[in-house]
């Protein structure tokens, strides 16, 4: 059996081409090796060393007569060490005739006879490297009598594994042999074998020859017999003819049985039926010749349903000549397409009970399995085209079998993309599901019959044109098969008329109309204008200030046909805007910019640009790429309103050019007192931004960097930046200093290393040495100032030259009191890292070389006590103190006076000893201070102002300080003051 479609479903096997249903090899005489592997299919020789076999059909046939038959042959799988071919033969010795074995694959001592020899091996004089093709007669291998030519014409191997078409073509009338080789004409031979090879006797016998030698192969070969149908019309309503296409090679006598999948069945070669609903139908054809040989082709046929509507407007012409006409078809087709699917045995032998399901839409629609060819050990690989519709969905389900690891599949859809595959050990169950897509292919043709009437016979809506009543016929062809016919009449009246409808579109800007020459067919002059809104007008339309509307155009009297009325639709367009023209300067760097946005006024969106040669261009333009210049924009709305169109004149401006120049330099590190100045060229007038906020073309500026971003009249800006240095820092690198020898000798030195700033240098000493080293100082603090080319200063006022020597004077005295004649004893206290080797001591009244001398001080006052001390280094250091020597001290303080100028006890006076009045204040009894006095010991007994205070007691406080010990003491009390 054979399955396959014209809407559906078809199944084409790659290598075995059809089953047979009946044994029919007993047609045919097996020799030698030769053996029968199924119906149709022949091993001539196995893949061993030296045999022979033949294959004969037992009737003979007739050379007077055209033979064309198509077979499957096999080459084996072995190139290098395969060997050696077969042949296709007429002959006339008989059904037994069998050759030898070797490169004569088996013809040889056959004759008379021709033969097509398929030759796998490079072994005569005469043969050629590729596997070859060659026509030899009587038996003979050695002499070619066409050929040879490789097999493929790319000169590839045939001894692939795989199964090729050999199709052998006797045309009597040319006496002419047609080989073909895998569906290419590869040679031809042409004589008149009948008299020249078979002496006048055109009955021969035909058949395959094949020998193995040295090398080997298994060679076979099968006959191609195929049951096969074509199907034109899928439309309900109307035949679908079916046509036989089955090609058996011996095609008389065959039966054919048609079974068309809704229960109706035939007998015919070609039969027709017509099917009522629309579906898909399972059409089978099965086909047996005399033999009882058999095959069947089934094909699931679509069936769609298509409708044909025709129709006239107006369909009653009264006063006018025109109608038009209008045909529509509808139909619920859906485009189809293959899929595919290959599948594959590693061993020849089928699938072992495994197989795969195949449901469209959720049913069951075919269950495939590769097919057992009785090839053991030989890959094969069989592909099956189904037909899908559009939109269906597809289901795969693989059942398991035996020996899985052979199996392997795979779905590919119409443009052979491989959508899903699995194998060896293919998986179980629902493996794949999917959508179908299929190209869009239907197309539907129009014809009308009544040509002379129309403008145009192939339109669905031609205008008709008649002065009579008329009848027309249409018929509509849909690609996919359905033809559709139907008509109508079209009836003609005489009359007035107002018109034919009509729909006119108008610009914004146009000039008024006159409505009634708007309308077609011939309307008469004398009817009346309404507007959608039942107002009568006057007839005219001016789109310049009316807007869209449906006007109708009616008249009446005695000669009006049936319809008095008819309509116009006028629709307004609007008149392109393209905007108003600008005109624009940009800089150079400005990014890409749309010029739509520079039009000025509000443009309609949608237009086109040119550039001022009026080529297209973008709209973008591109500063740099494109030339300064106008651009168009132009828009035109495709209907009956002019273009419009408006420019943008573009200026590219040149950016300002910068220069950056440093006038001054930074003088001292940390300074700003350097100057940057600005050079510009370019549009002016500048204006300039720095990026330290001035906006200058100088600036004053210490050590960094600067940028300026400068913009030119045009608001085009260029950028740029100086970097400003300075100095670097006036630092003393290091400064050596030496001390004094003793604290008293001035022989200690500084030495100063210093960098940075800008030489030269300058220094100056606070006491007034110019020099880097200062030498011949004293112990102490010093200062320097060093001055650089810029007037840079570096100063340092802590220099400080220690001495080597620790010797340092002191003493101490003690003694029971101070109040002459005293007796005080001093106590040397020096310190020092070296011993003193001399003391001297000077007292005023006495001097001493011992170390703690005793000395008597017998008169009051103040001495200046000093100690000089020499060590063992020869250095010296003096210690001085201030000794007081007291008498009796008292102070005496009135406790009441008169000021009354008569000389006796005038004044508040204070007489002491040993002490000074450093300061008197003077208070009244309310505690208010009326007077100080300071430095003396008397109060006149007046007030701040001079005045002299009336009589009463007052309150003094005294400071006093000890003349000897300097100690300070308050003392308070009261005075009476009498006058």
């Amino acid at each position: 059996m054979k399955i396959g479609a014209n809407n559906i479903l078809k199944k084409t096997i790659i290598f075995l081409l059809s089953t047979w249903g009946l044994s029919l090899h007993a047609q045919f005489q097996v020799n030698g090796n030769a053996d029968s592997l199924s119906c149709e299919c022949f091993l001539l020789t196995h893949a061993i060393n030296n045999e022979n076999g033949s294959v004969w059909y037992k009737n003979t046939i007739s050379l007077t007569d055209t033979f064309d038959a198509v077979f499957s042959v096999y080459l084996g799988t072995e190139d290098v060490w395969g060997a050696d071919g077969i042949v296709f033969a007429f002959q006339q010795m008989g059904i037994t005739a069998l050759g030898g074995d070797g490169s004569p694959k088996g013809f040889n001592g056959i004759s008379p006879s021709v033969g097509v020899g398929i030759d796998t091996h490079d072994g005569a004089p005469n043969d050629i490297p590729e596997d070859h093709l060659a026509v030899y007669t009587n038996g003979n291998t050695t002499v070619d009598a066409a050929g040879p030519v490789p097999a493929l014409s790319n000169g590839g191997d045939i001894e692939d594994g795989q199964y090729h078409e050999l199709h052998i073509f006797w045309d009597p009338a040319t006496t002419t042999l047609y080989i073909y080789f895998d569906g290419v004409l590869r040679l031809t031979y042409t004589n008149d074998i009948i008299n020249n090879i078979f002496g006048g006797n055109p009955n021969v016998y035909f058949g395959f020859t094949g020998a193995t030698g040295g090398l080997n192969n298994e060679q076979r070969f099968c006959i191609k017999n195929t049951a096969d149908f074509d199907v034109q019309n899928f439309c309900t309503g109307s035949p679908t003819e079916f046509t036989n296409t089955s090609n058996f090679l011996f095609d008389n006598n065959i039966t054919y049985s048609w079974d068309f999948g809704d229960g109706n069945t035939s007998s015919q070669t070609n039969p027709s039926h017509n099917y009522n609903t629309s579906g898909n139908y399972t059409v089978t054809l099965a086909a047996e010749d005399y033999r009882g040989c058999q095959d069947t082709m089934i094909k699931i046929v679509n069936i769609y349903e298509a409708g044909l509507t025709v129709t006239a407007a107006p369909d009653t012409l009264c006063g006018i000549n025109q109608a038009q006409l209008s045909a529509v078809t509808t139909t619920d087709y859906e485009p189809s397409c293959y899929y595919y699917l290959s599948l594959s045995d590693l061993w020849g032998d089928g699938w072992d009970g495994a197989s795969l399901d195949v449901y469209v839409n959720g049913q069951l629609q075919q269950t495939f399995a590769a097919t057992d060819f009785g090839f053991s050990g030989t890959p094969t690989t069989e592909t099956d085209s189904i037909l899908l519709v559009n939109n269906q969905t597809v289901t795969l389900n693989y059942n398991s079998g035996s020996y899985e690891y052979e199996h392997s599949y795979s779905f590919s859809d119409f443009a052979g993309n491989i959508l899903f595959s699995d194998g060896p050990s293919p998986a179980t169950g629902n493996v794949y599901t999917t959508t179908v897509t299929c190209p869009q292919n239907n197309t539907v043709s129009v014809s009308w019959l009544e040509t002379s009437y129309l403008d145009n016979p192939n339109s669905f809506s031609p205008i008709a044109n008649i002065s009579a009543t008329q009848t027309f016929h249409v018929t509509v062809t849909h690609s996919f098969g359905c033809v559709l016919t139907d008509s109508l009449e079209l009836v003609y009246k005489n009359g007035d008329s107002p018109g034919l409808d009509n729909e006119v579109t108008l610009c914004s800007s146009s000039d008024s109309i006159f409505m009634l020459d708007s309308l077609k067919g011939n309307p008469v002059n004398y009817g009346v204008w309404y507007d959608s809104n039942n107002n009568i007008t006057n007839g005219y339309f001016n789109p310049q200030v009316q807007l869209s509307d449906t006007f109708y155009y009616v008249i009446s009297g005695p000669n009006v046909c049936a319809d008095s009325s008819a309509q116009l639709i006028i629709h307004v367009e609007p008149q392109p805007f393209a905007g108003l023209d600008n005109v624009i300067d940009v800089c150079e760097n400005t990014v890409a910019f749309a010029l739509f946005d520079s039009l000025l006024g509000n443009p309609d969106a949608g237009g086109y640009w040119t550039d001022s040669l009026f080529n297209p261009h973008t709209g973008i333009y591109q500063p740099g790429s494109d030339t300064s210049g106008n651009f168009y924009y132009i828009v035109d709305n495709g209907t009956v309103c002019p273009s419009d169109t408006a420019s943008v004149l573009v200026r590219e401006r040149p950016l300002p050019q910068v220069v950056l120049l440093e006038t001054n330099q930074v003088s001292c590190f940390g300074y700003s007192d350097g100057q940057i100045s600005v050079q510009v060229t370019g549009n002016t007038p500048f204006s300039y931004q720095w990026n330290i906020g001035q906006q200058n073309d100088v600036v004053q500026v210490g050590a960094g960097i600067y940028s300026i971003t400068v913009t030119d009249k045009y608001g085009c800006q260029s950028a740029e930046t100086i970097s400003v240095a300075e100095p670097p820092p006036l630092k003393f690198d290091s400064i050596q200093t030496l001390p004094a020898t003793c604290k008293n000798t001035c022989d200690g030195l500084i030495a100063l290393y210093f960098s940075g700033g800008t030489p030269p240098y300058s220094v100056l000493w606070n006491f007034n040495d110019t020099n880097t080293t200062a030498n011949q100082l004293c112990e102490g603090i010093y200062g320097v100032t060093v001055t650089d080319a810029h007037n840079c200063i570096l100063q340092n006022d802590t220099l400080q030259v220690f001495s080597i020597d620790s010797l340092n004077a002191s003493f101490i005295y003690a003694s029971e009191n101070y109040i002459a004649p005293a007796d005080i004893v001093f106590y040397n206290t020096t310190t020092g890292k070296d011993s003193v080797t001399l003391y001297f001591w000077d007292f005023e009244v006495a001097e001493s070389n011992e170390e703690n001398p005793q000395i008597t001080f017998s008169d009051t006052g103040r001495y200046e006590v000093v100690l000089t001390v020499q060590n063992s280094r020869g250095c010296t250091d003096t210690a001085m103190q201030i000794v007081y020597i007291k008498g009796e001290s008292f102070i005496q303080i009135p406790n009441v006076f008169s000021p009354n100028n008569d000389g006796l006890n005038d004044n508040f006076l204070i007489k002491s000893y040993g002490y000074q009045i450093e300061n008197i204040m003077i208070y009244n009894r309310w505690g208010e201070k009326i007077n100080e006095l300071s430095g003396v010991n008397i109060w006149d007994g007046t007030a701040f102002s001079g005045r002299a205070v009336p009589s009463g007691v007052y309150y003094y406080v005294l400071e006093i300080k000890d003349v000897l010990t300097g100690d300070k003491q308050s003392l308070k009390g009261y005075v009476q003051l009498i006058k």
